[in-house]
């Protein structure tokens, strides 16, 4: 492969790198080795940063990173798009895509991408060259859609052990809105549930109220495991066949990955599919569940201003639109950060989510129905769940002035 990847490479070029598990950690190598530092001017897209850290170095040789997830990095800048916007964005080539490196499975005359589908696809299809790489640790799963070798200009093949996403521990503040949020979680429902500490005891409420329901979402993780297993997860998806877990990217432990090889029960797409909020909201029964940072009085969701420039928007816009059309968009979050400073403030002004796209806010001290709420009401539920510490603070905050 060497040389291979710096000769399909020009000055300027806009690399998009599949992310997670996917991430081509080989290709990768040479791109943030001698290609980055013999072109100029490159532009890396990749939608969470975190996987190898490979690609944040590309930064030190004066190329720029970006990430629709956002991100803590201070090299990685946030780019503020919806997963289905970027799509949408890269086929429509207001977001020009010059080349592509993902990892993926072979399928005779076809390519898999497997664990991370989300905007891979797009980007396939109108990128000037399209770099694979065959890791053999990666687990066979069912994807859509597949992509044609034959338009591949670099394949490469590989055996790196896959990145793991440990389990969040369950504290007592994650327990508590597990409980709350499972409980405005019907039966029968079709759920995204999104990522965070504050979401790490959803599950085993889930579990314990013995619900019966489908998974569309953009990422699954070890969660998603123990629903299936302890039959919680179950219904299948018309829009999936046999399929009862629909997502775009797979991250989790090496026992998840095992679980995930050759598993019926799961279905990767692409955003257009995962991510799509006319879709999600036909859903039957749609919820989308989603971890937050900051939320104010009227149900904005955010970042601490210290954070905006790193500010991502990923799925969340996507899911949360379709979760309040349909059967709710909750947003959970715990009442103080880790220094002590309350997570529900007045107001903000870096804004991830719109509160008219929020139905209920959680924390471990309660649920705040805001949905058919007016703004004086909305204060008050918003309130009545903050840490008990930071109560009067913001009930001043609240006066008229």
């Amino acid at each position: 492969m060497a040389g291979g990847l710096t000769e399909l490479v020009r000055d300027g070029d806009r690399l998009l790198i599949a992310t997670g598990p996917a991430e081509p950690r080989d290709l990768l190598a040479e791109l943030v080795g001698e290609t980055a530092h013999r072109r100029r001017n490159l532009e890396l897209i990749q939608v969470t940063t975190g996987s190898s850290g490979l690609v944040r170095q590309a930064a030190a040789a004066g190329h720029r990173v970006l990430s629709p997830a956002g991100g803590h990095e201070p090299e990685v800048r946030a780019l503020p798009s919806s997963m289905m916007q970027l799509a949408r964005d890269i086929t429509s080539g207001a977001l020009r895509i010059d080349g592509v490196l993902f990892s993926g499975i072979e399928a005779g005359d076809e390519v898999a991408p497997g664990l991370c589908v989300d905007v891979v696809p797009a980007a396939f299809e109108v990128a000037r060259f399209r770099a694979v790489e065959y890791n053999r640790c990666l687990p066979e799963l069912r994807a859509r859609p597949l992509l044609p070798r034959s338009a591949c200009e670099l394949e490469h093949r590989s055996e790196h052990a896959l990145p793991e996403l440990a389990p969040a521990p369950v504290g007592p503040a994650a327990k508590a809105i597990g409980e709350y949020v499972a409980d405005l979680i019907p039966d029968g429902a079709a759920v995204e549930l999104g990522i965070g500490r504050s979401l790490a005891g959803l599950a085993p409420a889930l579990i314990e109220r013995g619900r019966r329901l489908s998974v569309h979402s953009g990422l699954i993780s070890d969660w998603t495991r123990s629903l299936v297993r302890e039959g919680v997860v179950d219904r299948p998806l018309d829009c999936a066949g046999a399929a009862s877990v629909v997502t775009a990217t797979a991250m989790g432990s090496a026992e998840f990955y095992r679980w995930l090889h050759d598993n019926d029960d799961v279905l990767a797409v692409d955003s257009y599919h995962a991510h799509n909020p006319a879709h999600l909201a036909a859903l039957p029964r749609f919820v989308a569940v989603n971890a937050a940072s900051r939320v104010d009085f009227s149900g904005q969701v955010g970042v601490a201003g210290r954070d905006a420039d790193r500010r991502g928007i990923g799925g969340l816009l996507d899911f949360s639109v379709a979760g309040s059309y349909a059967g709710g968009s909750i947003v959970a979050v715990e009442s103080m950060d880790g220094r002590g400073g309350s997570r529900i403030v007045a107001s903000l002004t870096d804004v991830q989510l719109p509160s008219q796209l929020v139905t209920h806010v959680v924390t471990e001290h309660g649920m705040a129905r805001l949905a058919g709420r007016t703004w004086q009401q909305r204060r008050r539920e918003m309130i009545a769940v903050a840490h008990p510490d930071h109560r009067a603070d913001l009930r001043r905050a609240a006066e008229p002035r």
